[in-house]
């Protein structure tokens, strides 16, 4: 897969890849703005999704569905439906690039962003909640329960995160 999607995307650097949790589909995106579909099981190429208006930074499936998530450096987060291949919704917020996401089974995701802040998508609500903590830009972010979550940032810091206190 990786070799046929080199290929096909030009020099497009790949930077982010999910794969759903039933094996069933492979995402990845990168340099070229887009948000590429594979079949796994197959390897045959699905599509591709152009909305981004930048790099797309990362990947995330929610658990036990074909709902993805994507971040990118345009400051958005995107959510599509796989099922219907099809794009849902943009997530507005972050005031800088959008660089790492996590989604569990719940319907909240989580961010991390180059504004130097965490936040929680609450997604039927349409809301979200920020978090700050680090001194600089959050790299990754992991979720460890469907409340709590890990971020490492650019200043060298860990923290673990409770969507019931605002500081770490």
């Amino acid at each position: 897969v990786a070799k046929q999607a080199a290929r096909g995307g030009g020099a497009a650097a790949l930077l982010a890849a999910a794969v759903s949790s039933d094996g069933r589909y492979l995402a990845v995106g990168g340099g070229d703005r887009k948000v590429h579909i594979w079949d796994a099981r197959s390897r045959q190429y699905i599509q591709g999704f152009p909305q981004h208006r930048d790099v797309v930074t990362g990947l995330a499936f929610r658990d036990g569905t074909h709902q993805l998530f994507s971040a990118s450096y345009d400051r958005t987060v995107k959510l599509w439906s796989l099922d219907d291949r099809a794009y849902v919704d943009t997530l507005y917020g972050h005031q800088s690039e959008v660089v790492a996401i996590d989604v569990g089974r719940q319907e909240r995701v989580v961010t991390g962003g180059q504004d130097h802040t965490c936040r929680v998508w609450k997604i039927p609500e349409e809301s979200q909640l920020i978090f700050r903590g680090h001194g600089q830009a959050i790299d990754c972010v992991s979720y460890v329960t469907g409340t709590e979550w890990v971020s490492g940032g650019s200043d060298g810091g860990v923290a673990l995160w409770s969507q019931l206190k605002k500081k770490p």
